[in-house]
C-alpha cells in the first residue's frame, strides 16, 4: 500500500486523459483514452481476481488444516515457539526486501506496457536487497550472542529463522513477477502444490508419531518453500530474470518509491509482531500460543487481501496510460463500498458461529482463541477495504504519506496493547482490539488520501459495515448456540436492510459487469443479483 503528496503538481497533471505524473510514465506520450476493451487486465479483472482470491482461499484452507495438526502435535507452548521464530524470520525478511516488493508492483506493468521485460526490476531488487539482508542476519546473530531472544530460540532455530526469511525474500519476488506479468493461475498453483506437498507430509508424521517437536514442523516447511522457489524459476526465467541488467534510471525510480516504505514495512512488522511480544511479556508462554492461533488464522486470511492489491495495481497503471482515469473514480466511488459490504456481510454469517468451530478444529485447549479471532475478524475487513483502496495511493506513489499512516497506526498498536494487557489485564482480547482499532484508522486516512489523489469528494458509507458489527456483538456476549443462532440472524436482518435502504449497488454496475470477462451462468447470476438490489 503507497500513497502521494496531496496537491503536488504532478498528481495535477494526471487529471487530463492520457497524461501521467512526471518522472512516472516520462517514455509514454499523451494518448487519446482507450476503450476498456482494449487495456491490459480491464476486462478480465474479475476473472484474476478470482484466480489470485480462489488460490488464496485455498492456502488459507490448508493452512487452516496445517494448525489443526500443528496444534494437536505441539500444544499451547511448542506453538508459541513457532510463533517466536516466525516473528524473527519475518524480521530479516521485513528489513531486507519487504520495502521494495511495491515498486517492482508499480514499475512490472509499465515496462510490460512498453514493450521490455522485468529483468530490469529483479536485478535492481537484488542490488537494494543483498546487503541489508546480510546486515539483519548478523544483527539476529547477534541478538541471539547477547542473549536478547527468549530462550526458547535455540541455536537450531534461529538459524531455521534465518534460511526460512531468505527463502521467502525469493519466493516473494517470484509471486511478484508473476503476478504483474498477468500469470495469476501459475502463480496460484504453485504456491498451493507446495502447501498441499507441506500438510501431506505433516499429516503423515502426525498418524505416524502423532508428536514432533517444533524444530521438526519448521524445517519441513523450510523445505517446501525451498522446493517452491525451484520449481518456479524457469516459468518466468525469461520474463524477469534474465539477461542480468542494472538500470540506474529505474534504480533511482524504485528507491525513490520504496525509501519510504521503510518505515511502512517496520510498522507493518511492528502491527503484526507486537502483539505476540507484548502478550509474552505480561502472559504465559500457553497464553501466547492460544493468542497465536488466532492471529495466525487473521494472518492467513488477510493474505486474501493481497488479491486485490496483485490485480488492481498493475490494472490501474495501465487504465492511467490508456487515459481511463474515470474507471479509477468509479472504482473509488462504488467498487470498494461494495467490497466492503460484501464483506461485512460474509463476516456477519462467519463469526457467530466461530465459538463453536474453534474447540474442534484445534482442540478445547485452544478454544479461548475463540473471542480474540471473532475481534480479529473486524480487523480483517479493515485490513480488506484498505487494500481496496491502496492501488489508487500505490498509482500517484504517495510513499511519505502511507509511511507516516501506518506508523501511527503501529503506535496506537503498541500503546493499545500496553494499555489493555499490562495496565488493565485484559488477557487475550486485548491485542486483538488494538490491532483492530489500528487497522480502523488505516483504512479511513487512506480513503481520505483517495480522495485527494483523484479530486474526488466522494464520502464512505459507514452503515456497510453493519452487518459484521451486528453478528460480532451477541458472539462476544454470549458465544455458543445463542451466540451463533442471534448473531447470524442480526447479520442476515442488517444486510437486508442495507440492501433496502442504503444499497451500494446500482443498475450501471451490472452494465460494467456484463462487459467483464466471466463465464456466462454467473454473468447472468451476478447482474439479477445486482439489479435487484440496486437503488
Amino acid at each position: 500500500m503507497s500513497l502521494a503528496p496531496a496537491g503536488s503538481a504532478p498528481r495535477q497533471a494526471t487529471k487530463a486523459a492520457g497524461h501521467a505524473p512526471d518522472g512516472v510514465f516520462s517514455d509514454v506520450s499523451a494518448q487519446a483514452a482507450r476503450p476498456a476493451g482494449s487495456i491490459r487486465g480491464a476486462t478480465t479483472v474479475a476473472r484474476d481476481l478470482t484466480t489470485n482470491g480462489s488460490g488464496r482461499i485455498a492456502l488459507a484452507v490448508l493452512s487452516a488444516g496445517s494448525v489443526v495438526i500443528t496444534t494437536r502435535m505441539l500444544g499451547p507452548a511448542g506453538y508459541g515457539t513457532l510463533a517466536l521464530v516466525g516473528i524473527v524470520a519475518t524480521l530479516v525478511f521485513t528489513a531486507s526486501t519487504a520495502w521494495t516488493g511495491i515498486a517492482v508492483r508499480r514499475y512490472g506493468r509499465e515496462d510490460l506496457e512498453l514493450g521490455r521485460t522485468m529483468n530490469r526490476l529483479t536485478w535492481n531488487r537484488a542490488l537494494i536487497g543483498a546487503p541489508l539482508a546480510a546486515i539483519s542476519v548478523a544483527a539476529v546473530l547477534t541478538l541471539k550472542l547477547v542473549g536478547a531472544l527468549p530462550s526458547s530460540l535455540t541455536w537450531p532455530l534461529v538459524w531455521i529463522a534465518i534460511g526460512s526469511a531468505l527463502v521467502a525474500i525469493v519466493v516473494d519476488h517470484w509471486v511478484c513477477i508473476l503476478e504483474t506479468s498477468g500469470k495469476m493461475k501459475v502463480s496460484a498453483v504453485s504456491q498451493v502444490a507446495s502447501q498441499v506437498l507441506y500438510v501431506g507430509i505433516l499429516v503423515g508424521l502426525f498418524v505416524v508419531a502423532r508428536r514432533a517437536s517444533p524444530q521438526t514442523v519448521l524445517m519441513l516447511a523450510l523445505g517446501c518453500s525451498v522446493l517452491l522457489s525451484i520449481g518456479v524459476a524457469p516459468v518466468l526465467w525469461r520474463v524477469g530474470v534474465v539477461p542480468v541488467s542494472i538500470d540506474r534510471t529505474l534504480l533511482r525510480r524504485m528507491l525513490r518509491l520504496s525509501t519510504p516504505m521503510i518505515a511502512f514495512t517496520i510498522s507493518q512488522y511492528v502491527l503484526g509482531s507486537v502483539d505476540i511480544v507484548v502478550l509474552r511479556m505480561f502472559r504465559s508462554q500457553a497464553e501466547v500460543g492460544v493468542y497465536a492461533v488466532a492471529y495466525q488464522a487473521y494472518t492467513v486470511l488477510s493474505r486474501i487481501a493481497v488479491s486485490a492489491t496483485a490485480v488492481f495495481v498493475p490494472l490501474f497503471v495501465s487504465l492511467e496510460m490508456a487515459g481511463r482515469r474515470n474507471l479509477i473514480e468509479r472504482h473509488l466511488r462504488r467498487g470498494v463500498p461494495q467490497g466492503t459490504f460484501l464483506l461485512a456481510a460474509i463476516g456477519g454469517i462467519v463469526i457467530p458461529l466461530l465459538p463453536l468451530i474453534v474447540p474442534v478444529m484445534f482442540g478445547h485447549r485452544f478454544e479461548a482463541a475463540a473471542a480474540p479471532l471473532s475481534i480479529l475478524a473486524l480487523g480483517l475487513l479493515c485490513l480488506f477495504a484498505g487494500y481496496l483502496v491502496s492501488p489508487i495511493l500505490t498509482l500517484h506513489e504517495d510513499t511519505r504519506a502511507i509511511a507516516a499512516i501506518t506508523a501511527l497506526a503501529a503506535v496506537i498498536n503498541v500503546a493499545g496493547d500496553t494499555l489493555m494487557i499490562g495496565v488493565l489485564h485484559m488477557g487475550i482480547v486485548a491485542p486483538a482490539i488494538a490491532t483492530s482499532g489500528a487497522l480502523a484508522f488505516v483504512f479511513a486516512v487512506f480513503y481520505v488520501r483517495a480522495q485527494r489523489a483523484l479530486d474526488q469528494d466522494v464520502r464512505f458509507d459507514a452503515w456497510v459495515v453493519a452487518p459484521i458489527i451486528s453478528g460480532l456483538v451477541p458472539t462476544l456476549a454470549w458465544g455458543g448456540v445463542l451466540g451463533a443462532v442471534t448473531g447470524i440472524v442480526a447479520a442476515a436482518v442488517a444486510s437486508v436492510g442495507i440492501i433496502m435502504w442504503r444499497s451500494p449497488f446500482s443498475r450501471e454496475d451490472a452494465d460494467l459487469i456484463a462487459k467483464l470477462d466471466l463465464p456466462e451462468l454467473v454473468k447472468r447470476v451476478v447482474v439479477k443479483v445486482v439489479i435487484m438490489g440496486s437503488r
